[in-house]
């Protein structure tokens, strides 16, 4: 028992680990380690065991027009999240694009601004959940891949990660172009449910290269600091965790491109 106690404790330490920056953990429901925690955790039951176990003989549901109106809300939503994180950022002269400082006790109205598109970006993080529930409920297991899941459930912790340990420093990039991507990758989403007599496949590839191109820029935009020799008071070991979890979304978006687009094309030949 008092091994189990002993990892039990060593568990709820990691997590409550996560309560650093006061700027945004003192949020009564955001602020919380234990909701990113339960989340995916229950994320994965849900999706992988009880979701299928509860559909295996059912019908599948027709989403078309919930599935509509959860694209267009999204589109909205990233296009406002990357617009005033983007203002907020970047387009202050004060913002450094080589390596933005993380300092916890910077507390200027300026800085603060930037709760509002974190807090934003963290709860679509969570909408973002609803793409593999209407899979399930669509009995579409085929599309509930290791890339799917896992870039699903990464995006929760390292967005929480940022508000807990680096709010308002070099990693805000993040949150702007992945914003930017979905907002018109639900677009996409959105006119394809439409069913118009237009050839999509050109702009579905599209989506996948900005994604890719995302990650390639993200990757530099990481990597600069420690090429510089300036970790700008980031955790070193943490941008080291960055880089190779970015390399990780590489590799999977790169496979997925290859399968879906270039294997595909040399079949038809």
């Amino acid at each position: 028992m008092s091994a189990i106690a002993m990892a039990l404790q060593t568990t709820l330490d990691f997590v409550e680990s996560f309560r650093l920056d006061k700027r945004i953990t003192t949020h009564p429901i955001f602020g919380s380690p234990y909701l990113m925690v339960g989340t995916i955790a229950l994320y994965f039951v849900m999706v992988l065991k009880v979701g299928p176990k509860l559909m295996k003989n059912r019908k599948p549901f027709k989403l078309e027009r919930t599935m509509q109106i959860y694209d267009v809300f999204q589109v909205v939503l990233n296009s406002y999240i990357c617009w005033i994180s983007l203002r907020d950022t970047y387009m202050r002269p004060d913002f450094s694009l080589l390596c933005e400082s993380y300092d916890p006790s910077d507390v200027r109205s300026v800085t603060l601004k930037l709760r509002l598109p974190y807090l934003l970006y963290l709860l679509s993080k969570f909408l973002d959940l609803l793409d593999t529930a209407f899979f399930v409920l669509r009995k579409k297991y085929n599309q509930i891949s290791l890339l799917h899941v896992y870039h699903h459930s990464i995006m929760i912790l390292a967005t929480y990660t940022y508000g807990s340990q680096f709010f308002a420093s070099h990693y805000s990039a993040v949150g702007i172009l992945n914003s930017l991507v979905h907002a018109v990758m639900y677009t996409y989403y959105f006119v394809a449910s439409l069913k118009l007599n237009i050839d999509l496949s050109k702009w579905k590839r599209r989506v996948t290269q900005m994604q890719l191109i995302q990650f390639a820029l993200l990757g530099y935009h990481f990597s600069v600091p420690l090429v510089l020799g300036n970790p700008c008071n980031l955790n070193v070991p943490w941008m080291w965790v960055a880089i190779v979890n970015n390399l990780c979304m590489v590799i999977l978006f790169s496979n997925f491109y290859y399968q879906s687009y270039i294997r595909k094309a040399k079949k038809k030949l």
